[in-house]
């Protein structure tokens, strides 16, 4: 939306945003605080790079009749001004409107919209004038000199943009704007007075060189028709002397000024492509002047040289279209009317063959080059079309190269056009990297999507037969909306490999959202096979359904609604399991979302039974059984973590007549599902009244469950157990034990912020259930550490080791003795190695003398870790860090983007830093990492060390905002006295960019000088979040000594090196974990107990 459009919106809505903007200014984006040990304000804006709307939708309550009950929430809507961010966009947006070509562009050239643009900004600015910004209480003096900055800048963008519409309007009244190089002449700015037939390239660059810069920009269009004795190298050479020179004049160049003609490809039949659902091309060969042949390669689209000479890949739509090209099946419900609408469309395709055969379209190399890499590989990157004046495009369809050409050339805005069509020029586009011609088709069709369905979409009349009155008008507008549907996911289909390159595209966001719309107007009938041609297809069914659950809330009171809903996701979870599970991960994820939401706590239970049973039915797949079974399992779950229902009992341990029945369902469904995984065991009967029974039955399933894949399933199986009878200690601890075998950082539902807990919370709770009494009072982290090294349990050891790594306050030396006791009786422990790993590391970096053998132990540690355990992020991270201090950073970060849901610790810091100075798909997962970090931090402060990562790409993608808001962050950094050697140097280089930035006072950069040279940090600079205090020495180099005794150094037998099974075939997991002095297993009725 550009700022033409949005001076309408602002001058006839409300005044509140334009008042809100101007007195309190408006800077989109995240405030972020610097973390320091004394109170300094000192703040970031960090923009919100998926806060891209900028109007909401506001929906009506007056609700049509005759329409599906779920479109009720949709129907009806405007788009009104949603804050000031829109004022903000405005000014931004208007302020680039420097010249009459960019006023031109942005009104499409059309005096009404011009007339129009100037009576909105009129408007504004006289709103502005009688406007007291001032009237709210007090206003400190900085504020009031920040409102007048505001508001002059304001009135001054309007009153020069209002001063471009009245020269437009005058130079419309005095002659033709197509042409007005006569115009110029009359004000004395343009040579000769008459038109010349005789001027030459030199006479018209001298004159158009010796014009002053402002005549320059004003220079918009030029008549090359006048000048027919120019060459074909004038066009390029004005187009640089003139930078506002509109590419209308370049449309419609004389023949001696073209240099080549374009010819679309005449053997594309669309009507043979579509029953093939394959485009051909032939396997052609590029013949260089004067040397070998060069042949393409099929599979990867790439030419080559036999003889094995390097050559750059040609630049061809080919490339790009050596995929299938695939075509949606119809609906098997479809009627016949459709059919035969199908049919007479093709033939109607057909007979177009003839219009659509061109003659081919010149054009001058240098301007098309000039816009398009394309065109610029394909005329001078030494292919065989440089020398030719005919070069055929393949896969191109002519009559789209001229609507390409015609929309680059500005002879049309493509408003007229089909949703087909403009699909077509979009992807052409996208393949002839004409951006311009991209982005108008992008608008296009967007402005298209907006529009009502039966705007979009009218059924065209077949020879003129109207539809009889007797058909529902209900049945009318599922039909439409299911070809709608149809018809937008096959053009969706034709561009989704565009969608795969620009992750972030606009127009699949606004797909997606259209096709949300529609869903809900469907018949519920038809949503099943809908859904299996959408899956088929890999159209984003996932989106989609993700959009509605986000823009549809669930009204209880409305019982016909959530009666269609219901079915839309039991045919969206049954299309998923016809076929074989496809995408039924994320389809399950979505259904069980809709199921928790609702009031009543059975309902996603019931709804897992049911969709169970079909699943065993059809026999899926053993990775969607798993999936659904590990999502049973959970949902068996639910009843005492709700948060505000009134309902707190675990449901599988309530006693009354309907959840008894409910468990019966649930174990006879789990025992099927099982046998269907595990093979066939016996099912001895059971009391499914006695708790106890049923929750020794349900650990008895998972300790048959030991594959690694297979973990998650035995961790909830002992939940599920362990919300049956609470005082079943050993499926609690179960449960705690393989609930987070990533052992990272687990999300809190209490709280908002996951650093203010202990973590990760599983482990916690686990060595508080295994703790004595006495010390869960204390319930301090030192307390458990101190009797963990105390005590011969392995588990102990390495949950306390991996809670002091996620501390606050990271002790190495108490990581490095934690880790090192539970290796020594239990070699077996995957935690243990990987923390062990890590302190050797850690100790390499302050033993440099020792650095190789403790790097070489190290790996051995975190390879034994990976083997027993490959999610273990803590191995990961370091192995990554590993492959840093052998300086092999490619291996370092191959490895670091394995790990999914990465946050900036100081333990990654350095394979973050790499990631942001290395490739651009590498700086933007790095940029995602501190997103993300960011987003996860309740208060929004932010280390030292995260604004200097955020420095990095802001520097290499030379961002102009960025730049300028971190050079004012730094700076008062500097003057507050809080900053690294890191920050003097960042800064340093953002004052290097004053072409960007703009000048820097020279007091700034003498202050920032010396403070380089001083060399020295400041101590309150702070640059991680958790501190961190080195190893001193190996731990096996010293005794333990605890409470009057000496623990001694036990050495690992080389049957337990040999063994690295996880868990082994003859685990027991009673004796797995610790017990008490007495005979009871402690922790089991604890109220402080927190699992």
């Amino acid at each position: 939306m550009n700022f033409y459009s949005l001076a309408e919106r602002i001058a006839n809505g409300d005044v509140s945003p334009l008042e809100s903007y101007l007195r309190h200014g408006y800077d989109q984006g995240t405030p972020v605080q610097l973390l320091t040990p004394q109170p300094y304000n000192l703040s970031y804006i960090y923009p919100n790079s998926e806060d891209k709307e900028w109007y909401r939708l506001a929906y009506s309550r007056i609700v049509p009749f005759n329409v599906n009950p779920t479109a009720q929430i949709l129907c009806k809507f405007r788009l009104q001004i949603q804050d000031s961010s829109i004022v903000a966009q405005f000014i931004e947006s208007l302020g680039k409107c420097q010249t009459l070509a960019d006023l031109i562009l942005a009104t499409q050239g059309e005096a009404r919209n011009v007339a129009a643009f100037k009576t909105s900004l009129n408007v504004i600015r006289d709103r502005i004038s009688i406007m007291n910004l001032e009237k709210h209480g007090s206003i400190k003096p900085e504020s009031i000199l920040e409102i007048e900055k505001r508001t002059n800048n304001l009135l001054e963008v309007t009153s020069k943009v209002i001063c471009l519409c009245k020269e437009f309007r005058a130079l419309n009244k005095a002659g033709s704007l197509s042409a007005p190089f006569t115009i110029f002449e009359r004000k004395g700015i343009a040579l000769p007075f008459t038109h010349c037939t005789q001027f030459t390239d030199e006479n018209l660059i001298d004159w158009a060189s010796n014009l002053s810069s402002k005549q320059k920009e004003k220079v918009v269009f030029f008549d090359f028709n006048n000048y027919p004795e120019l060459t074909p190298e004038v066009p390029f050479k004005l187009k640089q002397i003139f930078p506002n020179l509109s590419f209308f004049c370049f449309g419609s160049l004389p023949d001696s000024m073209c240099d080549v003609t374009l010819i679309g490809d005449t053997e594309l039949n669309e009507s043979a492509a579509e029953e093939e659902f394959e485009v051909r091309s032939p396997p052609k060969k590029i013949q260089e002047k004067g040397k070998e042949k060069e042949v393409r390669d099929e599979k990867t689209g790439c030419y080559y040289f036999p003889s094995g000479n390097k050559r750059k890949p040609s630049y061809s739509p080919q490339n790009l279209r050596s995929l299938k090209k695939q075509k949606l099946s119809s609906n098997k419900g479809a009627s016949k009317e459709t059919e035969v609408k199908e049919k007479e469309k093709v033939n109607s395709e057909g007979s177009l063959e003839e219009a659509d055969r061109p003659t081919g379209i010149k054009v001058n190399k240098k301007i098309l080059a000039s816009s398009s890499e394309f065109f610029n590989q394909l005329f001078y990157g030494g292919f065989n079309e440089e020398n030719k004046t005919e070069i055929l495009l393949r896969d191109v369809r002519p009559g789209i190269l001229k609507k390409c050409l015609d929309a680059f050339f500005l002879r049309t805005d493509l408003k007229n056009e089909s949703l087909e069509t403009l699909f077509e020029v979009y992807k052409t586009s996208f393949y002839l990297e004409l951006k311009a011609v991209k982005a108008l088709a992008e608008a296009q069709i967007i402005r298209l999507l907006e529009v009502s369905l039966e705007e979009l979409f009218v059924e065209r009349g077949i020879n003129g037969e109207k539809e009889a009155e007797e058909v529902n008008p209900d049945e009318k507008n599922a039909r439409d909306a299911e070809n709608t549907i149809q018809t937008l996911g096959q053009c969706y289909l034709d561009v989704s490999h565009i969608f795969l390159q620009e992750p972030k595209n606009l127009l699949k966001k606004n797909i997606i959202q259209f096709l949300q719309k529609k869903f809900l107007s469907i018949d519920v009938a038809s949503y099943k096979n809908l859904f299996r041609v959408f899956l088929e297809a890999g159209l984003p069914l996932v989106e989609v359904i993700e959009e509605l659950q986000a823009k549809v809330s669930i009204q209880n009171d409305r019982k016909e609604e959530i009666k269609d809903l219901d079915k839309l996701y039991m045919a969206l979870w049954q299309s998923s399991l016809e076929l074989n599970g496809q995408s039924f991960k994320e389809v399950l994820t979505l259904c069980r979302k809709y199921w928790e939401g609702r009031p009543n706590l059975e309902v996603s239970l019931r709804q897992h039974i049911r969709c169970a049973a079909f699943c065993l039915k059809n026999n899926s797949s053993s990775e969607a059984k798993r999936t659904l079974l590990a999502s049973l399992l959970k949902a068996a779950q639910v009843g005492d973590d709700v948060g505000d229902r009134v309902f707190k009992i675990a449901l599988m341990a309530r006693t009354n007549k309907g959840a008894i029945k409910l468990r019966e369902k649930f174990l006879n469904t789990l025992y099927l599902l099982m046998k269907s995984i595990k093979g066939d065991f016996e099912i001895p009967e059971i009391d499914t009244l006695n708790e106890i029974i049923v929750s020794h039955r349900l650990m008895e399933l998972s300790n048959m469950v030991l594959d690694f894949d297979e973990l998650k399933i035995r961790s909830r199986l002992a939940a599920v157990a362990g919300k049956v009878y609470p005082d079943h200690m050993l499926a609690v601890h179960t449960s705690l034990l393989y609930k987070n075998m990533k052992w990272g950082i687990e999300k809190s539902k209490r709280f908002n912020d996951p650093n203010r807990i202990i973590q990760p919370k599983s482990a916690f709770s686990l060595i508080r259930t295994l703790s004595p009494r006495e010390i869960r009072k204390k319930d301090t982290l030192n307390d458990y550490s101190d009797w963990a090294l105390t005590t011969q349990n392995p588990l102990a050891l390495s949950l306390c080791s991996v809670l002091l790594y996620h501390a606050n306050h990271q002790n190495w030396d108490k990581i490095f003795a934690t880790s090192y006791l539970a290796l020594q009786y239990d070699f077996s422990n995957e935690l243990a190695h990987s923390l062990h790993g890590a302190s050797l590391i850690q100790l390499a970096k302050v033993k440099p003398e020792e650095r190789e053998g403790l790097l070489t132990q190290a790996k051995q540690n975190l390879d034994n870790s990976l083997k027993r355990n490959p999610k273990n992020t803590i191995a990961l991270t370091y192995l990554a860090n590993w492959h840093l201090a052998k300086e092999e950073v490619s291996q370092a970060k191959t490895i670091f983007k394995t790990i999914k849901n990465v946050m900036l610790t100081q333990d990654n810091f350095d394979l973050i830093n790499h990631l942001l100075q290395g490739s651009n798909e590498e700086m933007e997962e790095g940029i995602k990492i501190l997103e993300r970090t960011l987003r996860c931090s309740h208060d929004k402060i932010m280390d030292l060390n995260w604004f200097h990562l955020m420095a990095y790409p802001s520097l290499a993608k030379q961002d102009v905002k960025s730049l300028k808001k971190l050079k004012t962050f730094f700076e008062a950094c500097l003057d507050s006295g809080i900053y690294s050697l890191e920050t003097l140097s960042i800064l340093n280089k953002i004052y290097q960019e004053e072409g960007l930035i703009g000048p820097v006072d020279e007091e700034k950069k003498s202050k920032l000088a010396e403070a380089t040279h001083d060399g020295s940090e400041k101590s309150n600079a702070l640059k991680y979040h958790r501190t961190s205090s080195p190893p001193t020495m190996h731990p096996a180099n010293y005794f333990i000594p605890i409470n009057n005794f000496t623990l001694p150094v036990l050495v690992p037998s080389h049957s337990d090196q040999a063994d690295l099974g996880l868990p082994p075939s003859d685990f027991n997991v009673d004796d797995f974990f610790f017990f008490g002095e007495d005979d009871e297993m402690v922790g089991g009725t604890d109220p402080h107990y927190i699992g």
